[in-house]
């Protein structure tokens, strides 16, 4: 049973922080509310105070700046709405393919993007791809605003960078200068509505110096993290079968995976070299 608490929803993200900071651990951010209101119900959660963003201008939309050639993404944009993104789909698709991932299609009209990545969670499907895609963190809070790597972001199981009267307004994403693909693989027991078991991002481009790739491994370690001596593996003129095997065999050394309900720690590390096979072989023949 959810007890009470005091409700607010401001219209600036000055109020926001100014809320937060004043509240401290005792409040809590509202946006689609999957994760905050099964935490209430089930998991004994009880904030004194809750505060809803989504009155807060642009935090539900998402934009494309041609002249600097970023997406833009606000924190409370709905799951589905990056899903069904033209532009997204366009130049970003391992991201709406991601997005697509997530839960059931009633709850990705409601879960956002910003619940997804302050949660945490090693398994989140969305922060492995937004890893892949160099993605920038927009932070603002009572003391001003800053941005950082989705990589320095997350500093555990659930745990992140922000401070006290912080909240995330925005996701950016540079759009790629060369040509480029990617491949979201999530392995889970069911297609749909369930957790990965590993999850695996693979983002590659490709021009007359040869191959750049981007790696990022989730549900194997403690927070989704990029591999970047599987990168290393793979950055080279030509990619051919060996490399693909070597590189997915050093995927499957760098992971660190518990068992749990849905899977051994051998299990995962096997899937984890099988699956980033497959995401790597998938994006070489994207690029051609």
């Amino acid at each position: 049973m959810i007890k009470n608490f005091e409700y607010f929803k401001p219209v600036s993200v000055e109020e926001v922080c100014s809320l937060l900071k004043a509240h401290g651990e005792n409040a809590k951010v509202l946006a689609g509310g999957t994760d905050l209101i099964v935490a209430m119900q089930e998991k004994g959660l009880e904030p004194k105070h809750v505060v809803d963003i989504k009155a807060l201008e642009g935090i539900d939309k998402i934009t494309y700046d041609e002249g600097k050639e970023v997406l833009r993404i606000g924190a409370a944009t709905k799951l589905n709405m990056i899903a069904e993104s033209g532009v997204v789909r366009e130049h970003w698709e391992i991201l709406a393919n991601a997005a697509r991932t997530v839960g059931s299609y009633q709850i990705r009209n409601r879960a956002t993007i910003g619940g997804n990545v302050c949660n945490a969670s090693p398994s989140a499907d969305t922060l492995t791809s937004l890893l892949a895609l160099d993605a920038e963190i927009k932070i603002v809070g009572v003391t001003g605003c800053r941005s950082v790597t989705a990589e320095d972001f997350f500093v555990g199981p659930g745990q992140t960078i922000l401070e006290d009267g912080e909240i995330v307004t925005e996701i950016q994403i540079c759009k790629p200068k060369v040509n480029q693909a990617g491949k979201y693989v999530k392995h889970s027991r069911r297609k749909a509505v369930d957790l990965a078991i590993i999850g695996v991002a693979v983002v590659g481009q490709k021009d007359d110096s040869g191959y750049n790739f981007k790696v990022a491994l989730g549900a194997v370690a403690p927070t989704p993290f990029r591999s970047t001596e599987v990168e290393e593996i793979l950055n080279t003129d030509e990619i051919t079968d060996e490399i693909i095997d070597e590189a997915a065999k050093k995927a499957a050394e760098l992971v660190s995976p518990i068992t749990d309900l849905r899977g051994t720690k051998e299990y995962r590390e096997n899937m984890i070299e099988v699956q980033t096979k497959r995401g790597i072989e998938e994006v070489v023949d994207k690029l051609g």
